[in-house]
């Protein structure tokens, strides 16, 4: 797809830049036609599948109800002339994938990372919303002063814990790597445990500086999530506190009944005698 050029009028929105670009969709840098504020847009691409146009009417409409400081704001959808958009909050950092593929997380930094990106899916969570794709990806990093606030987004495959897949769809879906085992047998019927799961997920690869589960194919991957199959992490990092691999082992138990069972208590875990601070600083960037 050739990106909209900059000044292409969409509804009351004018496009800058293009910003990045999805299988679906591509992320534009737009200003407010009258108010002059900017935003971020997700335009879908030409001949994208009606499935795909409702899943983004279904994030708007979900991220519009999460009012968090740890979650990216949406604050329009606009449809004007076979142009589908989703207009959000600009957050300028980096995403957490970016980061960890640049460099290794200090301990310290990882502390201040999972804090707060516990508290803004747990936020979603006493909504009654399961994200069901949190990754490395889906966590922005957005400036305050010199620090760093997570920002969490992309809530196109979230759902209901009390009603209806948001998505609207009976096929699994997520991002294989950080899908619990319930969410790969039935993405439809799984509860706020299954982001618990995607959680332990991101905070081994934080900390130990790898996946927990790689494969060359799906199937390898799901193999492993379904046996949970995973180097511990205290064999790949010697000097990992002990709270930090209770909470990680205790967010990848297979059986959701016996995993831990909410942000809250997994932060209990993680955090059990220890200080958390804000110590990541926007310089340490990459």
């Amino acid at each position: 797809m050739m990106h909209l050029p900059p000044e292409t009028p969409i509804d009351r929105y004018i496009i800058e830049q293009a910003l990045g670009e999805g299988a679906t969709a591509v992320v534009y840098r737009v200003r407010h036609r009258d108010l002059g504020s900017v935003h971020a847009m997700k335009v879908l691409k030409e001949g994208v599948d009606s499935r795909v146009v409702r899943r983004l009417m279904d994030e708007g409409r979900t991220q519009a109800l999460l009012r968090h400081d740890n979650i990216v704001s949406v604050t329009d959808i606009v449809q004007a002339e076979q142009i589908v958009g989703l207009v959000m909050e600009l957050v300028t950092g980096p995403s957490l994938a970016h980061l960890l593929r640049a460099r290794r997380l200090s301990l310290d930094e990882v502390d201040d990372l999972a804090r707060q990106i516990m508290v803004g899916v747990g936020a979603a969570h006493q909504l009654g919303m399961v994200h069901r794709d949190l990754k490395p990806g889906n966590i922005l990093l957005a400036r305050r002063g010199n620090q760093l606030r997570v920002k969490i987004t992309d809530f196109g495959m979230a759902k209901l814990i009390t009603g209806p897949s948001l998505t609207r769809t009976g096929t699994t879906m997520g991002t294989p790597i950080y899908m619990a085992p319930e969410q790969i047998e039935d993405s439809k019927s799984v509860d706020q445990r299954a982001d618990i799961w995607s959680l332990g997920a991101l905070l081994y690869e934080m900390v130990c500086g790898k996946r927990a589960f790689a494969g060359n194919t799906h199937v390898q991957v799901f193999n492993k999530v379904l046996q949970g199959q995973y180097d511990p992490p205290e064999k790949l990092v010697p000097d990992l506190p002990r709270r930090m691999v209770d909470a990680i082992k205790g967010a990848l138990v297979v059986c959701a009944n016996e995993r831990i069972v909410d942000c809250g208590t997994l932060w209990e875990v993680w955090s059990s005698d220890a200080t958390v601070t804000d110590t990541f600083s926007w310089h340490s960037l990459p």
